[in-house]
């Protein structure tokens, strides 16, 4: 019996130090204040944008030895069947601006077969798609950062408008 309770004390103990040096490594960066929704699209952005009351979906941050990833997605508050809209954001920033140039023209190069409408004073290189349900993808190069803006069920004609002006604003911003 006191050898199960010591064996017990010891796994314990080892988990518990262990979950705390995980949680350690986590929180530098997760608690970064940069990372926060906030401070790339805020709610009012997402709502102007939408057109509609919004919710903040997700919010996930992701680093790796090669590159940082920021997340988030807003969704329409649903009311009805016509409580649509959604937008995807990403941000990604790499540790040299050639990667980012590279992942950039081979998005850019992969969609040459749809009008491609390029947004001039938007970083160094950005350009505007429509998928075939023509809602807007904008991706935008600036040094080494990526910036990624994806919308889902244009609500008004203004949307689109509405989703370039934060896009331009996300990025000087950054």
């Amino acid at each position: 019996m006191k050898k199960t309770v010591l064996l017990l004390a010891i796994l314990f103990s080892g988990f518990c130090f262990s979950q705390t040096e995980t949680t350690k490594l986590l929180s530098k960066h997760i608690v970064d204040s940069t990372y926060r929704s906030i401070n790339f699209i805020s709610l009012s952005d997402a709502e102007k944008i939408i057109d509609k009351p919004a919710l903040l979906k997700d919010s996930v941050f992701k680093y790796t030895a090669s590159m940082l990833r920021y997340t988030l997605t807003y969704i329409a508050v649903y009311k009805d069947s016509t409580s649509k809209g959604r937008i995807f954001f990403t941000y990604e920033q790499y540790k040299d601006a050639s990667i980012a140039k590279d992942i950039f023209n081979t998005l850019k190069s992969g969609n040459a077969k749809d009008s491609i409408t390029d947004l001039p004073n938007t970083g160094e290189e950005a350009f505007v798609v429509r998928d075939n349900l023509n809602y807007p993808f904008i991706m935008i190069r600036k040094d080494k950062k990526i910036f990624k803006f994806k919308l889902y069920y244009l609500t008004t004609p203004s949307s689109l408008q509405e989703l370039i002006k934060v896009a331009k604003k996300t990025v000087a911003a950054h």
